[in-house]
């Protein structure tokens, strides 16, 4: 449908009565001048009278919703649940999806790389080789990547505590050179007479295993180191390098005697050459910090300049057959044969990657949200991420920069945008020589261009992630205004209006088991949820165990233990502390081994567990706190001579109970256990309302954020203050967890003091590596009101404990405007209905009080 109609504009013919000559011509009536007349008629009725609704498929990410009105959104979602499946008995005929780049998985002897799709192999994935990079490393940061890379130029070769500069982020020495195989060379440079260029890479083998395979089954470092050198066959750190035609070496720290290895890695061509240094699992060279560190050098300079250049630095690390990491996060999943067929032909790896990403243990989608962005997708200028020390905020979108210097910049918050749209850039400023520029990232974070448009439409290249703004006083230093700045996804300059997003958050789970699904969707203003899965069951020691020895054969056990809901025993979902998927059936006779999971319709669960896992003898019935020790993470360690247990030990890394009584196992679960967790489907669906906040709605050409994993107003416990400062803080890792949030923050939504949104509060820009995750919040003694409760929204940042993505959703919006007003009349009745039974409530409640002599 068409957006705008163009006036044409009709003048009258005017002519000199005297002399007869035409003073102005009139617009001719023609049949062009005509239909546009007519198609402005036809745009007004469809405006008003057209298509009643539009239904727009969204799921995770951006993405544009093109309305013609002004009108609020009906939201359907899907369900989703995503299972790893790297401890896991793969089986012959089913479909299966690796969604990760960096790592190679061997199954039944066949090799399975990168983003890729496979069927008809049995077992469990025998080994698996991760590579580590520099990919989305930000210096100074832990938070996006966790190794990294220094440099240093000395007349010996230094110590890992003697680098102490690392390389930046872009420029000739940056990660953005480093991180990839693609020429351009990340370059070290010294003509002082006898110093060496060097270069030492940081690799955080624990940070990595646990960020991206799984925890390690183990509680301290140490104790992870040990697990490391145990259970991985090798590591190798592979550099592409060269020296000018001069040697290159490459070489490994040993932490055991504080030296470097005597075993080096050396070449001397004039190009970039792959050199690979190799540890075996005798020699891992592990620090106490859980890294690997190796150096690459070249020569002393003789007076003239001796280089090192780096195309690009990788270390990969292979796990042996025998690895078990529990909670798995490796993305390797079980998909429907539609999602296979799909995979690699009309899905791209990126679009693999988005609907199976990385998440630990068995995750569904959990608290969904909506944000809608409209007419003017920045900030004022008071939450600008950047200002110039110059620059004094007067009104929210007028500010005044009165420059000393040339090219005073100041930028916007970076955020995301949507790949091929198109962005309109306009602002005020009262002096002709300041200007604001529009510049645009790819996904790494390097710049594809800045263009100076202070009014005009940019076309969004194929590559572009995200985007900020600058406005700046260029050459010219004197006193400039800047004012009603705005950037819209549109074609052509519209007036002036501040960013108003709206959003919708939802605080639910939805999961998925095949093709049964919870639904959450709009109705009469408000959100339900048509629960069809109940979700991660934890059966642990708590549950009231039953011994089936009817049930259980040779070398395992059947124990049983009530669930919540009555079930439909044709599906479930077990997985055990070590993260492996049981086998599930629906029939109770075929409990005929270990590792098997069942669900009736009485609201009994059931799993077989192994005589060599649970340490109870073959011929022993055990007691009902004995099945909850086991089931609490312990182990029999010895028995008596009855076969009664006496002593236990962790499932998780074998150590030894803390107090060796049955009453201790029975009630305390071992360090770092994880219990076996059941979701299922239920005999009967249920309705229920869920908790929300917000409700979105679109207006022209709105931006659409689709996502999950937010904390819904999580009352903010205590605000620490540090003296000197000025600010009350919440989430700095300085301080006790009292002061943290829950989880870590991700992206602060909003504060809010009661039930009002509190902006005083602002977060830590640049991030300083003392928050909580990727930011913490802060507010000014003056503004902090220490006799009120505040809570905080925001997005957590540990999104693969936390949730699966949407991938399925539905928009529906009215498409002409009775529509649209029809539905703004109805949400206004629905929140005058709502407030008047609150008030009612409230009433009563306060005479009750009342009567009661309070």
């Amino acid at each position: 449908m068409a957006q705008n109609y163009q006036k044409v504009g009709w003048k009258d013919h005017v002519v000199d009565t005297k002399t007869g000559v035409v003073l102005q011509q009139g617009t001719p009536v023609s049949e062009s001048n005509l239909n546009k007349m007519d198609d402005g008629i036809v745009l007004a009725h469809e405006k008003i009278e057209g298509a009643n609704r539009q239904v727009q498929k969204i799921s995770h990410g951006l993405q544009l919703i093109n309305a013609d009105v002004n009108a609020p959104v009906s939201l359907q979602m899907e369900g989703h649940t995503l299972i790893p499946l790297q401890n896991t008995e793969l089986q012959n005929g089913n479909f299966y999806i690796l969604a990760d780049k960096k790592t190679t998985i061997t199954v039944n002897n066949t090799a399975f790389r990168g983003v890729t799709k496979f069927t008809g192999v049995a077992g469990k994935p025998s080994t698996i080789t991760r590579y580590m990079d520099f990919e989305n490393k930000v210096p100074g940061s832990m938070l996006e990547n966790p190794h990294k890379a220094l440099y240093r130029f000395n007349s010996v070769i230094a110590t890992p505590s003697q680098f102490t500069n690392e390389i930046t982020a872009t420029g000739v020495a940056s990660y953005d050179r480093l991180k990839t195989e693609d020429g351009s060379l990340m370059g070290l440079g010294t003509s002082n007479i006898g110093e060496i260029p060097q270069c030492e890479l940081e690799w955080n083998i624990v940070e990595d295993i646990e960020r991206y395979m799984g925890r390690i089954p183990r509680n301290t470092l140490a104790e992870k180191i040990q697990w490391i050198r145990d259970n991985i066959s090798n590591i190798s750190c592979e550099v592409k390098a060269h020296a000018g035609g001069k040697v290159v070496t490459l070489n490994v720290w040993h932490p055991e005697t504080s030296s470097y290895s005597n075993t080096l890695v050396t070449q001397s061509n004039t190009e970039a050459t792959l050199m690979n240094y190799g540890l075996a699992e005798t020699a891992l060279r592990i620090d106490p910090s859980g890294i690997v560190r190796f150096i690459v050098y070249g020569v002393a300079s003789d007076g003239t300049n001796s280089i090192l250049n780096i195309d690009f630095a990788r270390c990969r690390y292979t796990l042996k057959p025998v690895a078990t990491l529990h909670a798995p996060r490796l993305p390797l999943y079980e998909v429907s044969k539609e999602h296979f067929d799909a995979a690699l032909v009309t899905w791209n790896e990126e679009e693999i990657i988005r609907r199976y990403p990385s998440v630990e243990g068995v995750q569904h989608i959990q608290n969904p949200y909506i944000i809608a962005e409209g007419e003017n997708l920045l900030p004022p200028f008071s939450e600008w991420s950047a200002l110039n020390s110059a620059a004094t905020v007067l009104e929210p979108y007028k500010v005044e920069l009165n420059a000393t210097a040339a090219y005073a910049h100041s930028y916007s918050p970076t955020r995301l945008v949507v790949p091929g749209a198109t962005l309109t850039l306009s602002g005020e400023v009262d002096n002709a020589a300041g200007y604001y520029t529009l510049e645009i990232f790819d996904k790494a974070g390097n710049s594809i261009g800045a263009y100076s448009v202070p009014q005009g439409p940019v076309k969004l290249p194929a590559n572009v992630y995200s985007a900020r703004v600058r406005f700046t006083n260029g050459a010219t230093i004197a006193k400039m205004v800047f004012s009603n700045v705005m950037l819209t996804y549109a074609s052509t300059q519209k007036p002036f209006v501040p960013r108003n997003p709206s959003y919708l958050f939802i605080e639910e789970k939805l999961g998925a088991i095949g093709s049964t699904k919870d639904i959450v969707y709009e109705q009469d203003n408000k959100m339900y949820i048509r629960k069809m899965i109940e979700k991660d069951y934890v059966a642990d020691g708590s549950l009231a165990w039953i011994y089936r020895p009817s049930e259980s054969g040779s070398n395992y056990k059947t124990f049983a233990g009530p669930i919540a809901y009555t079930a439909n025993a044709l599906a479930a979902i077990f997985t055990k502390y070590n993260g492996v998927l049981l086998k599930y059936t629906s029939a109770n006779i075929t409990l005929s081994g270990p590792d098997i999971g069942y669900v009736n319709n009485i609201k009994e669960l059931k799993v077989t567990v192994s005589n060599t896992e649970s340490g109870f003898a073959e011929t022993y019935s055990p007691q009902v706190d004995e099945m909850r020790a086991y089931f609490n993470g312990w182990k029999v360690k010895t028995a008596d001579a009855n076969n009664k247990p006496t002593a236990w030990v962790s499932l998780v890394d074998g150590t030894d109970a803390p107090t060796q009584t049955l009453a201790y196992v029975a009630a305390n679960k071992a360090a770092g256990y994880i219990p076996y967790k059941v979701s299922y489907t239920l005999a009967n669906p249920v309705t229920l309302e869920v908790k929300t906040d917000g409700a979105f709605s679109v207006n022209g050409i709105t931006e659409i954020e689709v996502g999950s994993g937010v904390i819904i107003r999580e009352k903010i416990n205590k605000a620490y203050l540090f003296t000197g400062s000025g600010n009350y803080e919440v989430g700095n890792i300085t301080t006790s967890k009292d002061y943290w949030t829950k989880n870590r923050i991700g992206k602060v939504i909003a504060v809010y003091k009661g039930a009002q949104l509190d902006k005083a509060w602002f977060t830590q820009i640049p991030d300083d590596n003392a928050s909580y995750g990727a930011n913490r919040l802060k507010i000014k003694v003056e503004n902090f009101d220490a006799t009120a409760e505040y809570f905080v929204t925001y997005i957590t940042l540990d999104r693969t404990q936390f949730t699966a993505n949407p991938v399925v959703a539905t928009a529906t919006f009215a498409n002409n405007i009775r529509t649209a007003l029809d539905d703004n009349i109805k949400v206004t009745e629905d929140n005058k209905k709502e407030i008047s039974v609150a008030t009612l409530q409230i009433y009563e409640i306060l005479k009750r009080i009342k009567a009661g002599g309070l």
